[in-house]
């Protein structure tokens, strides 16, 4: 991923949005190989391993979405167990063991230096994120921390900046995902999926 945070400082006339919301697994944080690793274990542990189950997995959203699909794949246990299984592998890598993504960190002490109302808006529970936030040194730069985000929705985005106290017209939602920006899109948000100022 690219930053433009060099050209950030130096460019006085470039002004800084009312206010951002940032994706955290796959924008901030090198987790997506993890999710892919969980996701082919898991299969493989149920007995109901594919690559159309991988796929609709990946699309999946959040960590009950996820549930849903194993079931929904012929898994034979609750979807409380399966949550559970998976809550419990995702807790010790978010609270321990993932890294931030090359010049994450740098990208957004610059924005919140600059003044930015930042949150975290994520589909992973908020607990993860608060955990793995904290344990890197950037829960402080975030005004808010919102878990389980439903993005296929743009309300949610919407809401998302209401609770910042920012206009949707002043606000950039950073995301690495091409569907997810396309939803904050619609809603009047600005979007980039890389580390670039407007």
């Amino acid at each position: 991923m690219n930053s433009n945070i060099t050209n950030l400082e130096k460019d006085a006339a470039c002004a800084p949005p009312q206010g951002a919301l940032l994706d955290m697994d796959g924008f901030l944080l090198d987790s997506m190989p993890l999710w892919q690793q969980l996701d082919r274990e898991l299969l493989e542990e149920y007995g109901i391993y594919s690559q159309a189950a991988m796929d609709e997995l990946s699309a999946s959203g959040t960590i009950e979405s996820a549930a849903a699909v194993f079931i929904r794949r012929g898994a034979t246990c609750s979807m409380e167990a399966l949550s559970e299984n998976i809550h419990r592998r995702l807790t010790q890598k978010y609270a321990h063991e993932l890294p931030l993504l090359p010049g994450a960190e740098e990208f957004v002490k610059t924005l919140a230096g600059h003044g930015v109302h930042l949150a975290l808006l994520t589909a992973t529970p908020r607990h993860l994120a608060v955990a793995a936030m904290r344990r890197l040194g950037l829960e402080t730069a975030f005004e808010l921390i919102v878990g389980g985000a439903e993005k296929h929705d743009p309300q949610t985005f919407v809401e998302t900046a209401e609770q910042l106290g920012c206009a949707v017209a002043d606000t950039i939602v950073y995301d690495d995902s091409a569907w997810a920006c396309e939803v904050a899109a619609q809603a009047g948000f600005k979007t980039r999926m890389n580390w670039e100022w407007p």
